[in-house]
């Protein structure tokens, strides 16, 4: 595993595991990652210039079909576990 942290556009840390090969958007078809927030959530980031990352959801045409909704305490508590099994794996 190549995971590392970074900083996007903005100030906001992301760690992003580089040894997984890029995906691209299902809606525009740019070429993304996905990065592990501070808060356990997963976010789409990508690269726009050498080693500069930003959310994807900053330049995405269809960011909004793809943004959560708010979530019930409950179902946030049920990610949150779910996202540190995913950490304790890498």
């Amino acid at each position: 595993m190549n995971t590392k942290e970074i900083i996007l556009l903005g100030g906001t840390g992301v760690y992003v595991d580089f040894s997984k090969r890029p995906v691209k958007c299902r809606s525009c078809n740019a070429e993304i990652r996905f990065g592990l927030t501070d808060n356990n959530k997963f976010i789409p980031i990508e690269e726009v210039e050498e080693g500069v990352y930003q959310s994807h959801f900053a330049s995405c045409p269809d960011a909004t079909k793809f943004r959560r909704k708010t979530m019930s305490r409950e179902r946030q508590c049920d990610e949150i576990a779910r996202n540190e099994q995913e950490l304790s794996k890498l």
